[in-house]
Parts: structure tokens; C-alpha cells; sequence
């Protein structure tokens, strides 16, 4: 009941703000310019996105074998392209993160440390997004025109650094761990109090993070270019440089973390106008460059969802002598 009322929630959250952002564009001015799309730099994005999925893929590669766990590449792409998917599909974005672990566990391992390389690599990029933000904010510092931008993006994205290390960094995260138990949050022997102890565990291993911090900062990178050839097929020589869209896109991805609205829906949209206003971008351009990025994001997350529907042929867990994960859903 409660996670029916949680959803209902975000509907009308989500209908607000849609009606809320209606009255401040054109809906016919808005489909005018994304029916206006140049394909050669829509295929290009489409190909960007598929690069930086194949590189996230790796990097929660990566964190799984640290956790001792050992997919082949093939397996692995599945896994990451249906999680993908569900992270589109499902009300929340954080959902696909879950069925990636679901998933794990049906393969027999352990979902605890599935769940624990999952979260260390959700972390790792939205760290590296707000470090990308902080660092285009003081590169675009000089350009008065920006000032009402940059100084927000700067001091939010710093913010939003701090509190990931407090999760991240030994001493801080120790301390929050302590609390935690106290307020009841986190009992002992728990799923969750065993997942903050795997994670304690390998953020011990400084190397390991460090270079895929430094590869997150890639993977984010791609992903922001995403957004910009968005722009560059509906606005062409007037979209702003790409640097630009680093202030842009960053506050944009940490507010879709904010459970609130079905799939971001609204949220997204509207934020896009204040964000893009100081570059000089209309409303009705900022909603369609953002639709654009979102709607080809979701046609290369369609990949997962064939993926998904194609397992149905395969033999269940069970018949291939599996033990189902209860005890996980249990916890």
C-alpha cells in the first residue's frame, strides 16, 4: 500500500509540474523544433550513448570483480543493458540498479556484494559528474554573462561532492555509520548493515577507485556530450559550446536522484528552462533539447528490454538447479 501511495505521489507530482511547465512554453513552438531534428548529429549522439553505455558496463565490471564477481563480457553487457532499461521504464531511475542485483543473485552470487559494486558505481559517477560541474563552473567563471549560473552550479555541485565523500571517505563514512546504527537505521546483521560493511571494505582499496573515479570522469563526459549533439541538431550553429552544457547537465541528473516524479518527467523539463536561459537558449528549445537527449537515451535503452523478453525462452532458475534468492527478498 505504501509503495502504491508513493507512486500515486509522483504522479500528481508529475502532472503538476507538466502543467506547470505548459504554461510557460508553447507546446506547438516546442514540437516545431524537434520536428526541425538534423539526423546527422542525432546519429552521432545515438552512437555516443552507445559508447558510454559499453564504458559504464566495464566500470560496474570492474567493481563487480572486486566484490569477487566474474562475468563474461557478454553476460555482463546483458545484465548492465536490462538494468539500463528498467532505469528508463521504471517510475524510479534508481530501479534498474535493483534488478541488476535481482539478476545476480538468481545467478548465484552473492547479492550483498552485488548490491555493494552497484552502489560504489552509482556513487563513482555521480562524483564525477559534480567534479566535472565544479570544474566547468570555474573554467566559465570569467564569462559575466553566466554569473547567475555559475555561482549556483559551483557551491550545489560541491555540496553534492561533499555529501558523496561522507559516504565514500573512511572517517566520515565511519562516523555516519556509527549514527546510523544508533538511530536504528542500520541493525545489526542486516541487509543493509552488510552492504555499508562490504562497502567499508572496498573503499580500502584506494587504487582501484581512484582509476575508476578518473574513468567515471569519461563515462559522465560522454554522456553530457549526449545533451549537446541534442542541441547541435536543433539548434545548429546557435546551441551553446559544449563546455556550457556542463554546467547544464549535472544539476539536471542530481535532481533526477530525487524520487518525486514518474521517470523524471516534469522535473527534467522544467529545470531545463532556468538552466538554459543564461546561454541564451529559449524555453521551448531547452524542453526540446532535453526531451531529444531523454527520447535517445530510451531508444538505446529498448536494447534491455528485448534482452529481458527474450530470457522468457530460457530455462528458469530453478530448472537449471539455482538456488532462487529468497532469502534476499526476505531481507
Amino acid at each position: 500500500m505504501s509503495g502504491r501511495l508513493r507512486t500515486l505521489g509522483k504522479a500528481v507530482v508529475t502532472v503538476a509540474l507538466v502543467a506547470f511547465l505548459l504554461t510557460r512554453i508553447s507546446p506547438g513552438e516546442a514540437l516545431a523544433i524537434l520536428a526541425g531534428a538534423r539526423p546527422a548529429a542525432l546519429l552521432a549522439a545515438l552512437g555516443v550513448f552507445a559508447a558510454s553505455v559499453l564504458a559504464g558496463a566495464w566500470q560496474w565490471g570492474r567493481f563487480l570483480a572486486a566484490m569477487g564477481i566474474t562475468l563474461g563480457l557478454p553476460k555482463l553487457l546483458e545484465l548492465y543493458w536490462v538494468g539500463l532499461f528498467f532505469n528508463n521504464f521504471l517510475p524510479s531511475n534508481v530501479g534498474g540498479d535493483l534488478v541488476k542485483v535481482l539478476d545476480l543473485s538468481r545467478e548465484r552470487f552473492d547479492p550483498v556484494a552485488a548490491a555493494t559494486a552497484t552502489l560504489a558505481d552509482r556513487v563513482t559517477g555521480l562524483a564525477a559528474l559534480a567534479l566535472l560541474a565544479v570544474l566547468a563552473a570555474r573554467l566559465l567563471s570569467p564569462r559575466a554573462e553566466l554569473a547567475g549560473l555559475v555561482a549556483p552550479v559551483f557551491w550545489g555541485a560541491l555540496a553534492f561532492l561533499a555529501l558523496l565523500l561522507l559516504v565514500m571517505v573512511g572517517p566520515l563514512a565511519g562516523g555516519l555509520h556509527r549514527l546510523a546504527e544508533r538511530l536504528g537505521l542500520l541493525p545489526p546483521g542486516g541487509f543493509r548493515a552488510r552492504i555499508v560493511e562490504q562497502l567499508r571494505r572496498l573503499r580500502r582499496r584506494r587504487t582501484l577507485f581512484g582509476g575508476l573515479f578518473l574513468f567515471s570522469l569519461l563515462v559522465q563526459s560522454l554522456r553530457v556530450a549526449v545533451h549537446y549533439l541534442a542541441g547541435l541538431s536543433v539548434l545548429g550553429d546557435a546551441c551553446p559550446l559544449v563546455f556550457d552544457f556542463f554546467l547544464v547537465v549535472p544539476p539536471l541528473a542530481f535532481a533526477l536522484t530525487l524520487p518525486v516524479t514518474l521517470g523524471g518527467l516534469g522535473l527534467r523539463e522544467g529545470l531545463a528552462l532556468p538552466l538554459f536561459a543564461p546561454l541564451g537558449v529559449g524555453g521551448e528549445a531547452a524542453v526540446a533539447i532535453e526531451i531529444l537527449a531523454y527520447l535517445l537515451m530510451l531508444l538505446v535503452s529498448l536494447g534491455g528490454g528485448l534482452l529481458f523478453l527474450l530470457r522468457r525462452g530460457r530455462p528458469q532458475a530453478a530448472e537449471k538447479g539455482v538456488v532462487p534468492p529468497g532469502t534476499f527478498r526476505q531481507d
